[in-house]
């Protein structure tokens, strides 16, 4: 019988911490933020790639418009 409590106390003890730790919500606004600075980043990456050619064709321009 003592073995049974003992197994309840240990069920009960481990269910309140899982729960604890399941509404523990610090860290969750740093997570948020790395998270919107990745998608930014990839956004940034694809603008990037998408009109590198044209930027580098127009400086290429106005380099040469300019004598150099």
């Amino acid at each position: 019988m003592r073995r049974l409590t003992l197994r309840l106390q240990r069920a009960e003890i481990s269910k309140r911490s899982i729960s604890r730790w399941c509404r523990n919500t610090s860290g969750l606004t740093s997570i948020e933020y790395a998270m919107i600075a990745s998608v930014i980043s990839i956004a940034i990456a694809a603008v990037v790639f998408l009109l590198g050619g044209q930027v580098n064709a127009l400086y290429q321009q106005i380099v040469g418009a300019l004598g150099g």
